[in-house]
């Protein structure tokens, strides 16, 4: 394979990774269908769900999953707001006082911060949890190694090193 074929095939790759928040937008702008049938609804939503279309336009993340995370944290913070909604009267002046209603305002940026901070943090969490998991692995085969030392004797053992102690 020639270079110009390789870098091709990366420079192809980095670009549909960049576009990773299609399906998020989608399912997002999904919700236009609400226009029509619950217009105070579709308005409530929209407000809530301003960080996602930020991040969506903006593209300020890079990092691949940005969308769906942000995207599942803020609508999980915007739907108790939604649900109150619903219960009420659904009309657009029950719509704007939850728009600007600092409790569930609140409950809404707070999951969506949760959501960024996730993203960030998980790499971090993922290999925290590797190191442990493979110290724990390493130290298992040790000992074994020892264990079958003892009761097989160093002739076992062949041409490599002596285990550490």
């Amino acid at each position: 394979m020639s270079a110009t074929t390789a870098d091709a095939e990366q420079k192809a790759k980095k670009e549909k990774r960049q576009g990773g928040g299609r399906n998020t937008l989608l399912l997002m702008f999904g919700s236009l269908l609400l226009l029509p049938v619950a217009p105070a609804t579709f308005a409530l939503m929209m407000v809530y769900m301003l960080p996602t279309l930020l991040l969506a336009m903006t593209r300020m993340l890079r990092v691949p999953g940005a969308m769906a995370t942000v995207f599942g944290m803020n609508l999980s913070g915007a739907l108790p707001g939604i649900v109150m909604h619903w219960r009420g009267p659904g009309t657009f002046d029950s719509a704007f006082r939850m728009m600007v209603d600092p409790e569930y305002m609140l409950i809404n940026l707070a999951a969506c911060a949760i959501g960024f901070a996730l993203l960030f943090a998980a790499p971090f969490i993922a290999r925290a949890w590797v190191d442990i998991a493979s110290a724990r692995l390493r130290s298992k085969a040790v000992s074994q190694r020892k264990r079958l030392l003892d009761e097989w004797g160093d002739a076992v053992r062949g041409d490599h090193p002596a285990p550490e102690k």
